[in-house]
């Protein structure tokens, strides 16, 4: 499937796996490697199964991240090739892929596990923050993570300093 060395296993792993015994897990590991290295799709069923679609999105994620770590490197290596050859204006990362013929379409891609399961339309409804300010983080009470806006109807100084004032009442 791939020329990586290897995979990555996560902490995040170890939730499928415990309810299950040695044997499968041993099962399990085996399954992984195989598609880690060959790409062969095991067929589980009940506990295994399930525990399979919680590790394959996090095998396939990573094998399209080395892929692209390996892309970006020859194109470094070209760009380098380039300038000490003179030419000052190599090709920049999209040309040359194109020239390269390499498909960097699945690398713009966001895909959920559920993309297939769930309706894709945005939900129209608010989240509701919870009372205790000490289980929800700034992304949580305003709206938004890193990069997104709050509340359009209130700037950044306003949203901290009510936060400030959520965390002085739980005190």
């Amino acid at each position: 499937m791939t020329e990586r060395p290897g995979i990555m296993l996560y902490f995040d792993m170890a939730e499928p796996l415990r309810g299950l015994g040695y044997a499968e897990k041993g099962q399990l590991l085996e399954a992984i490697l195989d598609y880690g290295q060959f790409g062969v799709i095991p067929e589980f069923e009940g506990l295994l199964a399930f525990a399979w679609s919680f590790i394959r999105p996090k095998l396939d994620a990573d094998a399209r991240s080395y892929r692209k770590k390996v892309v970006r490197n020859t194109h470094s290596s070209y760009c380098a090739s380039e300038k000490k050859n003179g030419n000052n204006f190599p090709l920049n990362f999209e040309e040359w892929c194109a020239r390269e013929g390499i498909d960097t379409t699945e690398w713009h891609q966001v895909t959920s596990v559920d993309a297939k399961r769930y309706p894709t339309t945005t939900p129209t409804t608010t989240p509701t923050i919870t009372t205790n300010p000490m289980t929800n983080t700034m992304a949580d009470a305003e709206g938004g993570g890193k990069g997104e806006e709050g509340h359009p109807s209130e700037d950044v100084e306003a949203m901290r300093l009510r936060k400030i004032a959520m965390l002085a009442d739980y005190h």
